[in-house]
């Protein structure tokens, strides 16, 4: 097993250095710990996925983090989450992306419980709309939940954002 050394001298990782301050803890998922962030120098609010690299991580673990950095900075629609850059700090990959204040499907159906029928019409065109930008770029998300769909206020009319690419995969043919 591989210790999880990312390669920080790849194409994919060539950037400025984000300078950030950690700010409230937003989720957990199986490898990450997802908290919103602070651009110190710009002033940009960001989620910030906190992966610990001090965990003996497979490299099979440890190529699909980089496969994700790669997909997510290729992709440029209004239902995907922004990336904006990817750095090791420490014992930490930090992978950052634009913050989306409305939260999750999840989190609203849970605390408000139904959506409206027109509301549902709306989300499902967004859903569908992103689906296809992946899928015509090659891209299986593989992850598709609540969860994973991210909402960027809590209004009716709010654009829908898929998030989450740690299980999503390249593939030859859809």
């Amino acid at each position: 097993p591989s210790t999880g050394s990312f390669d920080f001298n790849s194409p994919l990782a060539k950037h400025k250095k984000i300078r950030w301050k950690r700010g409230n803890f937003l989720g957990r998922g199986a490898f990450a710990t997802v908290y919103q962030g602070l651009n110190t120098d710009t002033g940009q609010l960001m989620a910030v996925k906190q992966i610990d690299m001090t965990r003996e991580r497979s490299a099979e673990q440890t190529l699909s983090f980089e496969q994700e950095i790669e997909m997510l900075q290729r992709f440029s629609h209004p239902n995907i989450v922004q990336y904006l850059g990817a750095q090791r700090d420490g014992n930490h990959l930090d992978i950052f992306l634009q913050y989306i204040p409305g939260g999750s499907i999840a989190g609203l159906l849970q605390k408000y419980g139904r959506f409206p029928e027109r509301v549902i019409k709306g989300y499902v065109r967004q859903i569908l709309q992103g689906l296809s930008y992946l899928h015509s770029n090659g891209i299986v998300h593989r992850d598709i939940k609540p969860e994973n769909l991210l909402m960027t206020s809590p209004e009716d009319d709010a654009d829908i954002k898929f998030a989450d690419f740690g299980f999503a995969r390249r593939v030859l043919e859809l």
